[in-house]
């Protein structure tokens, strides 16, 4: 389901803040020795994704495990400062992600809310590097000096939040991770926004057909993600029995079947000088590129079918992208009338690629 919804990598929740782990690891939980699967969830997940040529990668909660704290989370403090801060577990996180690299040979590792002070970092990156030169880490690493988990550290650590003094960030990072978080500009850092289909992430049996995002809906944001320099990560929930919902199925399917006619706008591109084109009237534009090409990805069509894009847009061979025909174009005050085709349903969301005109 995931490769036929265009997915180019999977990220498996392989330990999630109450401490259960998905794979059968060598390195059992000390206060809890049963808290995992006695399956290889994260291995068969692994070969199934291979198999698919989708990469592969783990989340892991790293700093919050509520099998070795107890404390409850009332604030942005208490989530960051409310772990154990001993040389078991962070050995025991260690030993975890160095399990999963090892074993599983993943091409991501994103790791959530923070990692337990004193661990060496810089040595596990380069051992994941050394190993998998072209993998990559998300930025949610950061490792709090010792003190901020005292009493008086987290006065502090409040203080600076309600000054609004932001704490250290990791040293190293590939990518950045905000959630549920719309950009209003072209990002230089690479990121990628993770969210879930409906409003939880995981399964939320209590979220109806109005909560979850239908197809056009995650279509519509990935094209505006990745035309600021975004890579979208949407979470999938299974059901008690492994099930998905039919909703998020329907979703995936949908977005799968557009990517398929028109995923040439999305992979391997990059943004282009804007990411919108604001002179477009009614009509909602989002650009991507290529060398060689410029895609406008509609997301809102012009109820007369005719698109105006003003003349810094360099004009060649201007097609309907999933068919390859050639579109209707006319000039006026210098600017390009694109005249949408008819059979091009009117919520449907078509994609205009634009090749400028060879050199002389």
């Amino acid at each position: 389901m995931f490769a036929q919804a265009g997915a180019r990598y999977v990220v498996l929740v392989c330990k999630h803040h109450n401490g259960f782990l998905m794979w059968n690891s060598r390195h059992v939980n000390p206060r809890l020795p049963n808290w995992q699967v006695e399956c290889d969830i994260a291995g068969e997940l692994t070969q199934a994704v291979n198999a698919r040529g989708v990469k592969m990668g783990f989340y892991y909660s790293s700093l919050l495990d509520w099998s070795f704290t107890k404390h409850s989370i009332n604030s942005l403090v208490d989530l960051l400062a409310s772990s154990d801060t001993g040389q078991e577990y962070r050995y025991y996180v260690e030993n975890h992600w160095r399990e999963l690299i090892e074993r599983y040979d993943p091409w991501i590792l994103w790791s959530d809310i923070g990692y337990p002070p004193g661990g060496n970092l810089p040595k596990l990156w380069a051992d994941f590097y050394n190993r998998k030169p072209e993998g990559v880490i998300n930025d949610r690493w950061m490792q709090l000096p010792r003190f901020f988990f005292t009493q008086v550290g987290r006065f502090i650590l409040d203080a600076m939040f309600k000054y609004k003094v932001k704490p250290p960030r990791p040293v190293h990072c590939d990518f950045i991770t905000p959630e549920y978080t719309f950009l209003d500009h072209i990002a230089e850092q690479k990121w990628e926004t993770c969210r879930g289909i409906g409003s939880s992430f995981g399964y939320n049996q209590f979220e109806g057909a109005d909560d979850y995002q239908r197809a056009d809906d995650l279509i519509r944001l990935l094209a505006d993600v990745v035309s600021k320099n975004g890579n979208l990560l949407l979470n999938v929930g299974p059901r008690a029995d492994g099930s998905i919902h039919p909703l998020q199925v329907a979703a995936l399917e949908g977005l799968g079947a557009w990517l398929q006619a028109n995923g040439e706008a999305i992979y391997g591109t990059r943004p282009w000088k804007r990411f919108n084109e604001p002179e477009a009237g009614e009509a909602v534009v989002r650009y991507t590129s290529k060398p060689g090409a410029i895609y406008a990805i509609l997301a809102k069509m012009p109820a007369n079918r005719i698109l105006n894009l003003p003349s810094n847009v360099p004009a060649g061979i201007i097609t309907l992208l999933e068919t390859g025909e050639n579109l209707r174009v006319n000039r006026l005050d210098q600017n390009l009338q694109i005249t949408i085709p008819q059979r091009v349903a009117e919520n449907t969301i078509p994609v205009i690629k634009i090749a400028p005109p060879a050199a002389g």
